[in-house]
């Protein structure tokens, strides 16, 4: 582990790769670090789903709707306060929209005005909070004084100062009890007020058919008084209507205040991430229902005249009883005696919801400004139960200000205090508004999208703009009463009491402090959200149908009718948290920091510094989701979520037309069924066949790819056992060996490679069961079937043979559950090609699976709906590791139909979303695409050539923000033609892997089809997984930025003249260390420890470079291994040393093999002495050994080379090389290699890197001539 008192790393490591990396301290400055914060106060997310839920309505649901919207309809008229709350419902609901963008991506425990002092400015921070939390306070006297006045109404002769002391005491227990107790007391105190609004409007509707006294009344009370009232200017014109409307916009937002209270519980819900967005999203419907039908309803039962609505316009709270309410007015007016006593009923424990709130959330106020260091810290002192309990009792001493309403020189100060409230509420969400500006400026600063956040909010930011401006006009309009009809000094300084109290508050922290203004790129967007990141909640699911009914409509989103104009992600999805959190990690770095960081200290001598992606300095990633640890986690967490969605697809044969029909599905639900059946189902046969082994132990699988083989893989997962998977093509040989090495006692495998198994029966000792992918039966007559044969051939040898069919029927049979592994076992043993001798066994567990995937999320990202097509190799690592990021992003795969020339017809009805491949196969998409586009003749060639030219220039953009490989017109027009040929239109990226991509491929291939190219490194001892290029870099020719899960450092290799002190950038050999790297080689210690060293770092083999952006660009390699553009590994010492042998006339031999080409091609010195006799046989004419210059002449003449590579091929025929591995043109040199030229060792061995150096414009000569004289067929789609 890492010292962190020095910075440096420790050599105290095991040799096993696993071992746990480094943590690094980082200082980060400015740019995208998390800042050093003061420790976040211990409040406990104890608030559920449904407190949060009625916390909402409760904290809406008051006296300003109940009372106080009387004074709206006689001010305004009906339909001018029902203009009026619908307008304010909007800019409430822009409010509630930017904060619940913020609140959901940074749940902070408190409150949130600490957003305004970490996005815009401390002293707007300051003064908002304080003067919202004194709003708070103040409402909370006012509350307590109404109790008694309420009280009042049955029995006026007891005082009300009894029951505000005896409601204060009750009020301070309530908020002292665990923040459980608080959301249980708000969720039946919310429930009878929207029982009681309910039950309203349909006595309302009751009302107004006719069943009160009054008889119908329709809409009587719109045309006379009228639906618009003239307030303070004499006459009925239009500007006295509009007086009147404006005036009530005041009381409209004091009714929805306390909306914004999701904001603060946030903090303590569980799982905000999910309940806060849907609490947002219920907003609307709480603002259409319980508000908008509510002014409605009271508009047609109560007329604006009646003289008891402006009871409620008293000083203080001498209005605050149920004759004040309109509810009771209506009931009156019908004629119904007994209402009254049951509103004022209602009326109380209204109250004492809102006295119970206030003392809430000013708590919570508090220690959100104790957090920030704008109040006493002792403010966010918690108790054992997470209650700030200094807060709750500072907060509930100013409910005592209640006794001063009871006095009539009281009650004047006790209205300007309320004052501050009404208004308080506008410039608290004016200043939302703003913070969610600032936050958006703020992510885009750090390149973070909008995409990722778990809430992404409708007509947003413009919808902030909105809010922001009319909050502020109302703030600045709001006191014109005072100047009607003459100027009222009193009114005035009342109506902007608390704009002054802000302005003052902001000026004063302002000049005392001088904090400057928060930069974008300085927001604190970490602090509290990591947390939240590591947090986990169980997702409870509704049973009930009225509940899933309930839950479908509030999930609705926003507005049901603006369903056409919403997107599915924003409306009907919101991503997974691990989904969430890869497209975070996705992002760009800060401007200025590079994409792999290297970690300051950590130079040792002969290596270069460690470096990390620059979002994972401090700890190396292990999994985007705490609860998914091993591969079995992945599958399962997606087969759960979405059971019924296509998971794996294939085409079936059908006989009768010679052809493969369309693709079938099976669902996940289904996959999930069979894998736990055939897990089952292989332990059983092991038990069956006495070769079950405690622990783990492995099975093998050899198959193309179809959905069998992942199913077989996903069952050995889910009963702790582990594939060893054997390529199609594999050598009996091969297979052989892999089959010994491994201990294998099952294989299980198509049917074609039966045959294989029964003869090499004699010499595997170990294998016991063959099962078959493919069904044994076709009809055929009893005792000649092929399953008869088969299990005969099978039985004299002790072989016992299955359909995968009998092993799922034997597995249900067992009822034996899951042996889940854990993230420290193995999951597959990967054998390597065996380049350089046998196949090495790579050993890699769980929990290299899930760093790699998590890997692989972040970089291509995956989503449910997603198409994943699957045609390489599944035994290679790079195509297993496409299948786990599939799956865990809960994308569906289908499967070629097994001939690769026919891929492209495969595609075209799968039509994949991204597609992962080799440049090989690039390379035949690259020659097909020009061939039918800017090789073309006339106009169409011209078109195409002008769109690929325009489009470079686009992608090539000096300025990396303005370059794109997009084109609005030419991709409608030109690109999706391209990619439809392919079947990748809906294509949104593609990864190439396995080998180098050549860059003008690369740049052709990213212009011709308008999508993000990607370019890979990997290894199988990385899982795959090592570096890769962003989407955001448009850049070739390297192999992008290190996973967040690994970490890389170079070793100068002084015999290939790299060292980690070249200039400009470091050179080496690169080593690798992190969560994905291999455990060891199985069965195979002395190759470990050559790989591995004593800290743990893997030597890849790989000479690479890091530029300035921390990019990885593989330049050599370190053991003279050759890797061709189709991914396969060559070994040239080999060859050459076979061609020396068979070859006398051959001296020297230096085989080349370049990352970008296909083939090899060689520079050979010749031994004169026996190349003159060879020469004068080509030739037919007589060259002496000893006359050099005829020698070398002769070696210009193009029959003797085509003479060698004929010699070159019958040697290949006869040691049996690989296509791959024959040379297909050479040059003949005298000595090409000496000493005095550098490119032979002492030791006279060859010196590989300088021979390329010197000879590489040879090496290019080579490789145009040979592929001129190729008469291979153009490649076709």
């Amino acid at each position: 582990m890492a010292d962190k008192s020095k910075g440096k790393l420790s050599a105290e490591m095991p040799v096993q790769i696993q071992a746990q990396s480094p943590a690094y301290d980082i200082d980060y400055e400015k740019h995208g670090a998390q800042r050093e914060a003061n420790p976040l106060p211990d409040l406990k997310r104890k608030l559920k789903s449904r407190h949060l839920q009625m916390i909402a309505i409760g904290g809406t649901i008051g006296t300003g709707l109940f009372i106080g919207s009387g004074t709206a309809i006689a001010h305004a008229g009906p339909v001018g306060a029902l203009i009026a709350y619908i307008f304010v419902g909007t800019i409430v609901y822009s409010v509630m929209t930017a904060l619940g963008e913020i609140a959901t991506y940074i749940p902070i425990p408190g409150a949130f005005t600490s957003y305004a002092a970490r996005l815009i400015d401390p002293s707007l921070g300051f003064a908002m909070g304080w003067i919202y939390w004194f709003s708070w306070a103040s409402t909370f006297a006012l509350e307590l004084t109404a109790t008694g006045l309420i009280i009042q109404f049955w029995d006026s002769t007891i005082p009300i100062s009894i029951f505000i002391a005896v409601f204060w005491v009750v009020i301070i227990i309530f908020n002292l009890m665990p923040v459980a107790f608080y959301g249980e007391i708000e969720f039946w105190f919310a429930s009878i007020k929207v029982i009681t609004v309910i039950g309203f409007m349909i006595f309302s509707i009751c009302m107004n058919a006719g069943a009160g006294k009054e008889g119908y009344i329709g809409f009587r009370y719109w045309v006379h008084p009228g639906p618009f009232v003239p307030y303070l200017i004499e006459g009925n014109d239009s500007l006295a209507k509009f007086v009147g409307f404006w005036s009530t916009l005041i009381q409209a937002g004091f009714s929805y205040q306390g909306t914004e209270l999701v904001g603060i519980a946030a903090g303590e819900t569980e799982n905000p991430r999910k309940t806060v967005p849907s609490a947002i999203r219920k907003t609307f419907f709480r603002i259409v229902f319980f508000f908008i039908l509510t002014i409605f309803f009271l508009g047609i039962v109560v007329p604006s005249s009646d003289p008891g609505l402006l009871a409620s316009e008293g000083d203080g709270a001498a209005a605050q009883n149920a004759n004040a309410s309109p509810f009771v007015i209506a009931a009156n007016r019908a004629g119904v005696m007994a209402l009254p006593g049951i509103i004022n009923a209602v009326l109380l424990t209204v109250v004492l919801s809102a006295a119970n709130s206030n003392v809430y959330s000013g708590s919570r106020i508090l220690v959100g400004l104790a957090q920030e260091g704008f109040a006493p810290h002792w403010f966010k002192v918690t108790s054992k139960r997470g209650v700030p309990y200094y807060s709750v009792l500072f907060t509930a001493a100013f409910g005592l200000l209640g006794f001063l309403n009871v006095s009539d020189a009281g009650s004047t100060v006790f209205t300007w205090l309320l004052q501050i409230s009404g208004v308080a509420g506008f410039i608290t969400w004016s200043s939302l508004n703003a913070c969610h500006l600032a936050f958006q400026r703020a992510l885009k600063a750090r390149n973070i999208s909008r995409d990722i956040l778990p809430y992404k909010a409708l007509w947003q930011p413009w919808f902030s703009w909105y809010g922001l401006f009319f909050n502020c006009l109302i703030i600045l309009t709001q006191g014109f009463t005072s100047f009607i009809p003459h100027f009222q000094v009193k009114e005035f300084f009342i109506s902007y009491l608390s704009l002054i109290l802000f302005v003052v508050l902001y000026a004063g922290h302002k000049i005392v402090y001088r904090p400057a203004f928060i930069k974008p790129i300085e927001a604190d967007l970490d602090t509290g959200r990591t947390t939240a990141d590591n947090e986990t909640w169980e997702t409870i699911e509704p049973t009930t149908w009225y509940g899933k009914a309930w839950k479908w409509i509030c999930g609705r989103g926003p507005l049901i009718g603006s369903c056409l104009f919403m997107s599915e992600k924003n409306m009907f999805f919101s991503p997974p948290p691990h989904l969430a959190k890869a497209e975070e990690l996705k992002q760009a770095p800060p401007k200025g920091v590079a994409y792999s960081v290297a970690i300051p200290g950590t130079e040792q001598p002969g290596r270069s510094r460690v470096y990390r992606a620059w979002n994972a300095q401090k700890e190396l990633l292990t999994t985007l989701d705490p609860q998914v640890t091993t591969a079995h986690d992945i599958f399962e967490s997606t087969a759960n979520r979405q059971p019924k969605n296509h998971c794996l697809g294939w085409r079936p044969y059908n006989s009768t037309t010679k052809s493969f029909d369309p693709y079938q599905w099976l669902t996940y639900e289904t996959v999930q069924k069979r894998r736990a059946a055939f897990g089952a189902g292989l332990v059983e046969l092991h038990h069956k066949h006495d070769c079950h082994r405690s622990g783990q132990y492995g099975v093998g699988l050899w198959s193309q790819n179809r959905p069998e083989w992942q199913i077989t893989d996903l069952a050995c997962i889910s009963q702790s056992l582990y594939s060893v998977s054997i390529y199609d093509v594999l050598s009996p040989d091969a297979t052989e060996y892999i089959i010994n090495h491994a201990e294998l006692s099952c294989v299980v495998t198509s049917l074609p490679h039966i045959p294989t198994l029964l003869k090499l029966k004699p010499s595997l000792p170990n294998l016991k069961i063959i099962i078959s992918l493919d069904p044994l039966d076709g009809g055929e007559q009893d005792g000649h079937s092929k399953r008869a044969l088969i299990e005969s051939m099978a039985a004299g040898q002790g072989l016992a043979i299955y359909t995968m069919d009998q092993v799922e029927e034997l597995g249900l049979a067992s009822k034996r559950g899951y042996n889940a592994p854990s993230a420290s076992d193995i999951v597959t043993i990967n054998y390597t090609s065996g380049t350089t001798g046998p196949p090495k066994g790579v050993v890699l567990t769980h929990g290299n699976a899930v760093a790699a995937t998590s890997c692989g999320l972040i970089t291509i990202g995956q989503a449910r709906g997603d198409t994943a097509a699957s045609y390489l190799p599944l035994a290679h690592i790079y195509a297993r590791l496409a299948e786990h990021t599939a799956f865990w992003g809960g994308a569906r795969i289908g499967y070629f139909h097994g001939n690769i020339v026919e891929l492209v017809d495969d595609l075209k009805l799968l039509k994949p979303t991204g597609f992962m491949s080799v440049p090989r196969l690039y390379s035949r998409f690259g020659s097909a695409i020009r061939s039918a586009t800017v090789e073309q003749p006339g106009f169409k060639g011209a078109l195409s050539r002008h769109i690929v030219a325009a489009k470079t220039a686009n992608m090539k953009n000096p300025d990396p923000s303005k370059a794109t490989v997009r084109h609005a017109v030419y991709d409608r027009l030109w690109a999706k033609k391209v990619t439809a040929a392919l079947g990748l239109e809906r294509a949104r990226y593609m990864v190439s892997g396995s080998a180098p991509l050549d860059p003008t491929l690369h740049n052709f291939l990213r212009v011709a089809t308008g999508t993000d190219i990607l370019q890979g490194y990997g290894l199988t001892e990385s899982y795959a997984s090592a570096t890769a290029q962003p989407t955001y870099d448009l850049t070739s020719g390297n192999c992008g930025s290190l996973a967040p899960c690994v970490e890389a450092c170079l070793a100068s290799l002084p015999d290939m003249e790299y060292s980690v002190d070249d200039k400009p950038f470091p050179r080496g050999e690169l080593l690798l260390r992190g969560n994905n790297m291999f455990r060891e080689y199985y069965k195979n210690e002395e190759e470990t420890r050559n790989a591995v060293t004593e800290d743990g770092w893997f030597r890849t083999g790989d000479v690479c470079t890091i530029d300035e952006k921390g990019r990885f660009i593989i330049i050599d390699r370190r053991k003279n291994v050759l890797k061709l553009a189709q991914g396969e590994y060559i070994s040239p010492e080999r060859l050459e040393g076979v061609v020396l042998a068979e070859l006398g006339y051959i001296a020297q031999a230096y085989i080349h093999g370049d990352s970008m080409q296909t083939f090899l091609v060689g520079i050979f010195g010749v031994a004169p002495d026996l190349f003159a006799p060879f020469a004068s046989k080509v030739l037919g004419k007589t060259i002496a050994p000893t006359d050099l210059e005829a020698v070398k002449e002769s070696l210009g003449d193009d029959k003797l080379r085509r003479a060698v590579l004929r010699d070159l091929e019958r040697v290949a025929k006869k040691h049996k090389f690989a296509g791959y591995e024959r040379i297909r043109n050479v040059s003949l040199k005298v000595e090409p290699f000496t000493v005095e030229n550098n490119l032979l060792t002492p030791t006279l061995k060859l010196k590989r890197p300088p021979a390329v150096k010197l000879y590489r414009s040879l090496l290019d000569q080579l490789y145009e001539q040979a592929t001129e004289e190729q008469s291979a067929p153009r490649a076709k789609l």
